[in-house]
């Protein structure tokens, strides 16, 4: 079973997104840093957007949203439903 997902992709100040598109990961995986292969086959890597949210595709709740930790690294921060 797999969890489908919607990554928006935002520019720096942007409010809408300028791309999107659908992923899934296995069902309860939940990866830490966006720039790896168990994360949505690097998805969140290239193209290097300021920002991305990812939401269910089912319901379009948020799931995560990216950020960049202490020392540089691109982390997902899962939100609780």
């Amino acid at each position: 079973m797999r969890t489908e997902y919607i990554i928006e992709y935002y520019e720096k100040g942007a409010r809408k997104p300028f791309m999107t598109k659908r992923a899934s990961l296995p069902r309860g995986h939940k990866p830490s840093f966006a720039n790896s292969e168990d994360c949505f086959n690097f998805a969140l890597a290239y193209p290097n957007p300021r920002r991305a949210r990812v939401l269910y595709a089912s319901s379009g709740k948020v799931a995560a949203t990216t950020y960049y930790d202490i020392n540089g690294n691109r982390r997902l921060r899962w939100h609780r439903q």
